[in-house]
């Protein structure tokens, strides 16, 4: 029905109000989502009811729904984002083949899925339009009816809301390239920022990947590091196909290598066709597109972006590229001024080093701010510092936050494949970019951690290596330039241990000095010889920062133990008696002379008294007296490890304390021999007096009384003969005992016929039969006098305590000595030390200056051997 000139068709007017509707809302910059509803709605609406659908062409061959309206007609079998395929001949597929308007009045015979899914649904025909965006067909706009066909000018509608959908996803792609330059620029504004507030070129690194990525809608992106000829270190990737500090090695030719090389963007679509299409295996890489990162000149690395399904957009070579452009001018206002910071710190931390070396700080508070400040420079969480030992062994001298179980006096053998190591075997700086690929302990201990590489530089002093500078990180491998850093700091660190060491051996002999001279002091004014021990172990643990100290004296009967005299700081109590059996380390010392160490008693005789008293090491070295090792003296600890040294400054101490001990011990000896001297002289008087009161005393009375007896006899007229007699009788009696007496001081055959004379004359008068073989001319009085008693004395401990049935007497000369041996067949088990008669022989031949041994084994008889020097002239 027609209105007039004027009027208006209302079919006419729906549809400009439609296209209005959806007009505006292109306009006004609606998102295309709502754009698409809208013209589902609208068209709908003006072809009166009928199913609406916008679908888009995706590259796999398919479409999707992306909006619609009327799906009463279809139920829930059709639904937004159901993707169908293009192929047969119904609408959807003819305006994708013919980027035209299509209609199809009836499904009957026509091939595909869709048309049979339509005549299910009871869809009778439909028409379509294609939407053109930048030349090429986006989609398509299609009606479907249930009813009837469709009247004619829908095809006509619907190409009038298909060229607003194009126009409104043509403003979409220009408002997201603007979007996107404006998100590019705001990328690089915030790396520019990141720069400029100085912060660490890993963090930098970090947020170029991630802005990268962000620009590319996603798609991972990584920063690597050109490293030799043909490697490349992982610096930043965030959810890239490999993990920060991955090193990948390519082949000449490759993406990598054109990048480097040409120094311009390279892209590659389909990387299975690479020469080195393992890496698309290995890292799931379908396309890559890779930008070179240029500072000074020199590529430096690059800014990859990759795809594991699909190429890269058109346009991410250009992305990449600006964005490398501004990275490099980053990285390289960041590299000088993370340069400039690294010089001054590396400055600051020398000097103060060297300030507390010239304070004359002690070694250790030198060792631990050279741990700290290593790690300050080097930026890691875990720095150590070691010492090595002559066999390549280390010990951990100073640490700075070190994982639990990493401390001081912690060691590390000379096996392996560590930085400590490394660094045994060339003296030259090591680094391992992967620690749970190394053998070794702590190597192996370290990665459970979470720490993952290192480097190290070696510590000279005087030329020789003396240890190791070692800094551990969490995550990438350090710089290259990271050993110079270090190696320059380990020059000033060994320069200050040098001095430190110096100035603490001064110290150590001052203190060693001192602590002598306060045990010497003690021997001086006669103290104990339980005191003189005591102080030795005292200063010995002084000496050693309070460890325990103990001093042990062999026992040589019987001579399978020794014996603990004094104790400081230690558990073992006093009289201990230890076993010198074999890996006990007292005993290794008693049978080498040498200092053994025990790390652990675990698996020797000692394993349960170790455990009984808490101790867990021990150190021992030999105390040596006069040529024989006395005791050792030892030190044991119950939970560290003892530091390695220990071994020198305990034998230093040692070899002092013995001169102070056998001081004290002669002393001892002395005064006991003088005591043993007076009681001795006090006891001959004492006899004598007996001997000649109860004898030759008596006879000399009884005479005298027969004398005067027979004198009153005379005078009365009296005989007298029987009392002379008795007198004169009593007058023989003293006279032979008081003989014998003078015979027992100093025999007259001695005197006027030399030792052999004066020996034979005495074993005339022994109960049991003695050979003498006495070979020697006359000696010097006092030589054949103490020899006389010598044998008189051993012959008479012989004749009480020996049982024997014969004994033998020879002396001979050997160079200047005088040897004298007595030896018997009997019980055997003479000991000087437990208060026999040899005790006086000792003091006697001592008092000589000679020497004097016992070997008395039980059952098999003594035989007593003694030495005295011919240091006299001989009688004139």
């Amino acid at each position: 029905m027609m209105h007039g000139a004027r009027g208006v068709d209302p079919a006419t007017a729906d549809e400009q109000s439609a296209l209005r509707r959806v007009a505006r809302l292109v306009a006004g910059g609606a998102a295309p989502p709502a754009v698409f509803d809208a013209v589902a709605r609208e068209a709908c609406g003006l072809l009166g009811g009928h199913f609406t659908a916008l679908l888009r062409y995706e590259p796999d061959g398919t479409a999707v729904i992306t909006a619609m309206h009327g799906s009463r007609a279809v139920g829930h079998v059709i639904h937004i984002g159901l993707r169908l395929s293009t192929d047969g001949d119904g609408v959807v597929p003819r305006v994708r083949r013919s980027a035209r308007a299509a209609r199809l009045d009836s499904y009957d015979g026509v091939p595909g899925g869709n048309a049979t899914t339509a005549m299910s649904l009871g869809l009778l025909g439909g028409v379509g339009a294609p939407i053109i965006t930048d030349g090429r067909v986006w989609g398509v706009i299609t009606v479907l009816s249930a009813a009837q066909p469709l009247p004619p000018l829908a095809e006509t509608r619907l190409g009038l809301f298909a060229e607003l959908v194009a126009t409104a996803i043509a403003h979409a792609q220009v408002r997201t390239k603007l979007q996107g330059l404006a998100d590019e620029q705001a990328a690089l504004r915030r790396v520019a920022e990141l720069v400029a507030r100085t912060v660490s070129p890993h963090d930098v690194f970090g947020a170029v990947a991630t802005e990268a990525s962000s620009l590319l809608d996603g798609q991972p992106t990584t920063l690597t590091r050109f490293e030799g000829d043909y490697e490349l270190l992982v610096e930043a990737a965030p959810d890239g196909p490999a993990p920060v500090g991955t090193r990948i090695t390519f082949q000449p030719g490759t993406l990598p290598d054109r990048a480097r090389r040409g120094g311009r963007v390279a892209r590659v679509d389909d990387y299975t066709l690479e020469r080195d299409a393992r890496l698309a295996a290995e890292f799931g890489l379908a396309a890559v597109v890779s930008a070179p990162i240029t500072v000074g000149g020199q590529v430096w690395g690059m800014l990859t972006a990759t795809s594991d399904t699909r190429p890269l957009p058109a346009g991410a070579e250009h992305r990449l590229e600006q964005f490398a452009q501004l990275v490099a001018a980053a990285l390289a206002n960041s590299q000088a001024r993370a340069e400039l910071h690294a010089l001054a710190d590396q400055q600051t931390a020398l000097r103060h080093v060297a300030e507390l070396a010239a304070r004359e700080a002690p070694p250790d508070q030198v060792l631990a701010a050279v741990a700290e400040q290593a790690s300050r420079l080097a930026g890691v969480e875990y720095t150590t510092l070691w010492r090595y030992e002559p066999d390549g062994s280390a010990e951990i001298v100073a640490v700075d936050g070190a994982p639990d179980g990493v401390v001081v006096g912690a060691r590390e053998l000379g096996t392996g494949d560590g930085a400590t190591q490394r660094v045994w075997r060339t003296a030259q700086p090591a680094r391992l970019d992967n620690l749970a690929r190394a053998s070794g302990r702590w190597p192996q201990i370290v990665p459970g951690s979470g720490y993952a590489t290192s480097a190290a530089v070696p510590i000279l002093i005087q030329d020789t290596l003396w240890g190791v500078l070692v800094v551990v990180g969490r995550r990438q491998p350090f710089p290259r330039t990271i050993e110079e850093h270090l190696r320059n700091f380990a020059d000033l660190v060994g320069a200050a241990i040098s001095a430190a060491q110096a100035r603490r051996r001064l110290q150590v002999l001052a203190d060693e000095q001192a602590a002598l001279r306060r045990v010497a002091e003690l021997v001086a004014r006669g103290a104990a010889l339980d005191e003189v021990f005591s102080a030795v172990a005292t200063e010995a643990s002084v000496l050693l920062g309070g460890l325990a100290a103990a001093l042990l004296r062999y026992d040589p009967h019987p001579q399978d133990v020794a014996v603990v005299v004094a104790v400081r700081n230690s558990p073992a109590p006093l009289g201990l008696r230890v076993p010198l059996d074999v890996g006990t380390g007292i005993g290794d010392v008693f049978r080498t002379g040498e200092p053994a160490r025990l790390d652990t008693f675990e698996g020797t005789p000692l394993a349960e008294v170790a455990r009984t008293l808490g101790v867990v090491a021990g150190v021992a070295v030999p105390i040596t007296l006069e040529g024989r090792i006395w005791g050792t003296l030892t030190t044991s600890s119950s939970g560290p490890p003892i530091p390695v040294g220990i071994e020198d400054r305990l034998t230093q101490f040692a070899e002092l304390a013995a001169a102070a001990i056998a001081n004290a011990e002669n002393k001892a000896k002395l005064t006991a021999s003088r005591a043993r001297v007076v009681a001795t002289a006090d006891e001959t008087r004492r006899r004598l007096q007996r001997d000649v009161h109860d004898g030759a005393q008596q006879r000399l009375v009884h005479a005298i009384i027969a004398l005067k007896l027979a004198r009153d006899a005379i005078a009365a007229g009296g005989t007298a003969a029987a009392l002379v007699d008795e007198a004169l009788r009593n007058a023989e009696h003293a006279s032979r005992e008081l003989r014998d007496v003078v015979r027992g001081i100093l025999p007259a055959s001695l005197t006027r016929g030399g030792l052999r004379s004066g020996v034979e004359s005495l074993v005339a008068d022994l109960p049991l039969p003695v050979d003498v073989r006495i070979i020697v001319p006359r000696l010097p009085a006092d030589t054949e006098t103490t020899a006389y008693f010598v044998v008189a004395e051993a012959l008479t401990n012989v004749v009480k305590h020996a049982r024997a049935t014969r004994a033998t007497v020879e002396v001979t000369l050997q160079a200047e000595l005088l040897a004298i041996e007595v030896r018997d067949d009997g019980i055997g088990g003479a000991d000087p030390d437990r208060g026999t008669g040899l005790t006086g022989l000792l003091d006697r031949v001592d008092a000589a200056e000679g020497s004097f041994t016992v070997t008395s084994p039980a059952g098999q008889g003594t035989t007593l051997h003694a030495a005295l020097p011919l240091h006299r002239s001989a009688p004139t």
